[in-house]
């Protein structure tokens, strides 16, 4: 993988900017988490394509690199993002709410983690698609470009 890091550059902030707009209606703090779950996700969504398809050779790019499964994929996941961000953030303010009410300092602390991991995930939800997409626009500039579908 010869411009990992360039891919790890772009992909992490990429995926924290998402997520960061995508949170714009959340609390402070809730946007923070979702911020930094954006930033995880996109750093993990800009390496999978080279991940499914290992860069063995300077043409190595194959399925996870192609513009069409990239864009059929898009169509599919898109309109499912928002709802599985939302379920997240239910399920962040049903384990803050249980944090609340819990009379036990272990079953706070246990509610209140499960709240912040909640807010984490419905970042990574929203950064693994912009860290995957930034890897293929960054590929598309080069000489090699992308293939169609594989």
């Amino acid at each position: 993988m010869p411009n990992c890091i360039v891919h790890r550059l772009v992909a992490a902030p990429t995926g924290a900017v998402l997520a960061f707009d995508c949170a714009r209606t959340q609390a402070p703090a809730a946007r923070f988490w979702e911020t930094l779950g954006g930033g995880l996700g996109g750093d993990l969504g800009g390496r999978l394509p080279d991940i499914w398809n290992p860069p063995t050779h300077p043409n190595h790019r194959g399925w996870a690199h192609g513009i069409l499964p990239a864009v059929a994929a898009a169509r599919v996941i898109h309109p499912n993002v928002v709802s599985v961000q939302e379920w997240f953030r239910i399920q962040s303010e049903r384990f803050a709410e249980q944090a609340r009410q819990h009379p036990h300092l272990a079953g706070q602390i246990w509610f209140a983690l499960l709240d912040v991991l909640c807010r984490i995930l419905a970042g990574v939800t929203v950064g693994l698609a912009g860290g995957y997409a930034s890897h293929l626009v960054l590929d598309a500039c080069t000489p090699a470009m992308l293939p169609i579908i594989c």
